[in-house]
């Protein structure tokens, strides 16, 4: 059974040009079971959008 767990997250956004959208998130998990075995989360995202 889950003892604590916990996220936290950003991205952000960037629009180098009118028609394209650039981005990229991060995001930390952690997760601590009852009987004290932890463990932890990383991963990044990143994006592409063309408007046309």
């Amino acid at each position: 059974m889950t003892d604590e767990s916990w996220n936290i997250f950003g991205n952000i956004i960037y629009s180098p040009v009118p028609p394209l959208d650039l981005g990229i998130e991060y995001m930390y998990a952690n997760r601590e079971l009852e009987n004290g075995a932890a463990d932890n989360l990383q991963k990044i995202q990143v994006s592409a959008k063309y408007k046309f």
